[in-house]
């Protein structure tokens, strides 16, 4: 036979899950300690403390921030912590979501659909930095002497800067500097630049065309550089050409 508490105890737990299971609301402090299944929308008011499997069917409404943890996961006992961001969903492994506001990962993260430049903020996209050698290996530049050399980066993509130097700088001659797409379509502001104005182990910058249309290049384009000495009075030293490149088809 039942006592008189368990009959009362039995009672009120009836009781509550006949409020909840028809979708009413549940104000201060409630503690569940076996399984509950709750068919209808639940409200929770208050303080909530349920230590068995509870199966919800229905719309849950917390008005005060909740605290869920879990029992025993494996090994472990886990706390997942929901922090206070406002209106927000959870993050999937399926579907398309966008995801706002810094995150930080404590390791590298692994992508295997890829990235374009369009998802990467300025400043941190993929860069190729290329040298071209405009000089002999040993020794000056002879006058009068056109020295070349190829960049071909094989993929779509823009030249961000050009640049230029050299262990010794030329004087007094004729000597300048050209970078071409395609060997025909300048990709500097000037049909040819002044070596004359190189300080030695100095990376120069040159302004780069105007027409930004030049500066684009599809996988099949060649940029030609050519240091062309005149008479020199101080024959130039080791002259280098940097070309910077974003590919846009990564």
């Amino acid at each position: 036979m039942l006592s008189v508490r368990t009959k009362f105890a039995s009672f009120l737990l009836a009781a509550f899950l006949l409020c909840v299971s028809v979708g009413q609301a549940q104000a201060g402090t409630t503690h569940l300690k076996s399984n509950v299944s709750i068919t209808g929308n639940l409200s929770v008011s208050g303080t909530s403390t349920v230590t068995g499997a509870t199966t919800q069917t229905g719309a849950v409404t917390f008005t005060a921030k909740p605290t869920l943890s879990t029992g025993t996961i494996g090994a472990n006992s886990d706390t997942y912590t929901i922090p206070d961001v406002g209106d927000a969903s959870f993050v999937m492994t399926a579907g398309t979501q966008t995801i706002g506001g810094t995150k930080t990962f404590s390791t590298a993260p692994t992508i295997t659909g890829g990235l374009t430049a369009a998802n990467i903020q300025t400043g941190s996209a993929k860069r190729v930095f290329q040298m071209v050698r405009l000089a002999p290996e040993t020794g000056a530049c002879a006058d009068s002497t056109t020295y070349a050399g190829l960049v071909a980066f094989n993929r779509a993509g823009v030249v961000k800067r050009i640049g230029y130097t050299a262990a010794v700088a030329p004087t007094v001659g004729t000597d300048t500097i050209e970078v071409l797409k395609n060997n025909t379509t300048t990709l500097v502001n000037a049909a040819t630049l002044d070596a004359n104005g190189i300080t030695a182990y100095t990376m120069s910058n040159a302004t780069l065309t105007a027409t930004t249309g030049d500066l684009s290049l599809a996988a099949t384009d060649v940029i030609r550089c050519k240091y062309n000495a005149g008479n020199q009075t101080v024959d130039a030293q080791d002259v280098e050409v940097l070309v910077e490149f974003e590919p846009t088809d990564f």
